[in-house]
């Protein structure tokens, strides 16, 4: 019996790590892609052109106000017009304020607006790079911990709270890169009431469903 059991758990140990190795391999290599259309962005567009941020565009929907920065620049004698496809928050440039511009010199219509773009598409590739080492390091962690001797009881309690940590530190740095140190701040004050009665009402079920097996 207790073989059977060991069996079992070594299964479900083995597809836990393959899944999260999945998720991993997954989340790396979206963030790498899309840092590594930055790169290419950048080598392809290699000309530049001094600008200017004519205005900011007002892109609304149902929870927030957006706004995309709209450039002018010139390339030899032709004036060229651009609304960049990131989206922000803030104005974070004042409008009529000079830009530099990369633009592709076989086609100037591909263009990117410098210290804006592509931090923007780098700084989202590195979101995935982030949260992809952060399940590496509770992978690592979890491993160390099923070849500790240690009782299984708080093998489970050290893991959970190790998701449950790593899982808000991830998920407030997502929050903070996209929306701001507020929204985040409001959202794990929101979420962590929750996350705890969660635990603690399966811990309670589980203690429940031992009674009754006595």
């Amino acid at each position: 019996m207790q073989m059977g059991r060991g069996i079992k758990k070594w299964e479900t140990n083995t597809k836990f790590v393959i899944l999260l190795t999945a998720v991993i391999l997954l989340m790396e290599a979206v963030g790498g892609g899309i840092i590594y259309y930055a790169w290419a962005k950048e080598k392809i567009c290699c000309a530049e052109a001094e600008g200017t941020l004519i205005n900011w565009e007002k892109r609304k929907d149902k929870k927030s106000r957006k706004y995309v920065p709209v450039v002018e620049y010139r390339v030899g004698k032709e004036i060229y017009t651009g609304i960049s496809n990131i989206e922000s928050l803030k104005r974070t440039i004042e409008e009529g304020s000079p830009v530099l511009i990369g633009y592709d010199p076989s086609n100037p219509y591909n263009y990117y607006l410098k210290g804006y773009d592509l931090e923007a598409i780098r700084s989202f590739g590195g979101i995935f790079m982030v949260l992809g080492a952060v399940f590496a390091a509770v992978n690592i962690i979890c491993a160390i911990l099923n070849r500790m001797e240690m009782d299984d009881k708080r093998k489970v309690r050290i893991k959970e709270w190790i998701f449950i940590l790593c899982f808000f530190a991830a998920f407030s740095w997502f929050i903070i890169a996209l929306a701001g140190i507020r929204t985040a701040l409001l959202v794990v004050i929101v979420m962590a009431p929750f996350v705890l009665y969660v635990k603690l009402k399966n811990r309670k079920d589980s203690r429940d469903d031992s009674a009754s097996r006595e």
